[in-house]
């Protein structure tokens, strides 16, 4: 077994001195091969895909793993683009900064790679997703990149994803991600300053509206008291005062604790009574 592969070895070594080529694809690409200027529309897999002379063939890898296209003023991100210039409907300038996640189709690469002479990023995939952000852009007023960002987040991941389906389906959008929405700091000033005096201007009305339910409760408190001793005051009747009168009074003399009761009185009731065997 370790004859036969370095016979192997012996063997590919003496083909590269004559110029021969040894094709390997790495893991997370295919192969496309290229012979007199033309392209085999039929991909290879990864690992060594065989022999050939670079003076007549080419062996092109194209990723079919998960690629991040930048658009971002981030100079410390690597191969970025220049964030997205866009216009509201109302016609203020935003810069819209995101990152693309895309994937190149398994069984598309060798046609993508014709299609876009080989760079389908500036061909076809970055004034795509320019066009996409601003024509979204141009659905929303300004204040809405603040206080709807969420909104206007989701409006530009779909309409990313069904450009570049709609135009070229070997092209799969995989993620988009929003990093920044850069508004005109006098704009977001002005933003945050009338959303303060909006909330402002809430929290009076709930406490005036607070004083006014109070007020009401008062008012119906009130009125149910005067109802309450306006049908007492009908109720009472001199007859009935003397007999509610006479029966506290039996109560007080019943009680144990008392010897001597002080007790208002007129013309004909005692002012004071002593209890006779009580000290």
């Amino acid at each position: 077994m370790l004859r036969k592969g370095l016979l192997a070895g012996g063997l590919l070594l003496a083909l590269g001195s004559v110029g021969c080529g040894v094709g390997v694809v790495d893991s997370g690409y295919v192969g496309v091969w290229k012979t007199f200027g033309k392209i085999n529309m039929k991909e290879t897999g990864d690992g060594f895909v065989g022999l050939y002379f670079p003076a007549i063939t080419q062996l092109i890898t194209v990723p079919v793993h998960d690629v991040a296209l930048h658009f971002t003023s981030d100079v410390q991100t690597e191969g970025r683009e220049k964030p997205i210039d866009v216009l509201t409907q109302d016609g203020l300038p935003i810069i819209v900064e995101l990152t693309v996640i895309y994937r190149v189709k398994r069984d598309s690469a060798a046609e993508l790679y014709v299609q876009y002479a080989g760079d389908w990023e500036a061909n076809f995939l970055r004034p795509t997703v320019r066009s996409a952000v601003r024509n979204v852009a141009s659905h929303f007023e300004a204040v809405d990149f603040y206080s709807k960002r969420q909104e206007v987040e989701a409006s530009i991941d779909r309409e990313i994803r069904e450009a570049v389906s709609k135009k070229n389906p070997k092209l799969e959008i995989v993620d988009v991600r929003v990093r920044q929405l850069k508004l005109p700091q006098d704009f977001v000033r002005s933003i945050e300053s009338k959303l303060v005096a909006q909330q402002e201007a809430e929290k009076m009305e709930f406490v005036l509206d607070k004083e006014r339910r109070e007020a009401e409760r008062k008012k119906i408190e009130a009125q149910g008291i005067a109802d309450a001793q306006k049908i007492i005051r009908a109720s009472l009747s001199r007859e009935y005062l003397q007999w509610y009168y006479i029966e506290r009074l039996k109560e007080v003399l019943a009680s144990k604790n008392n010897t001597v009761i002080i007790m208002p009185f007129d013309q004909s009731l005692i002012p004071m009574i002593n209890i006779p065997g009580r000290k």
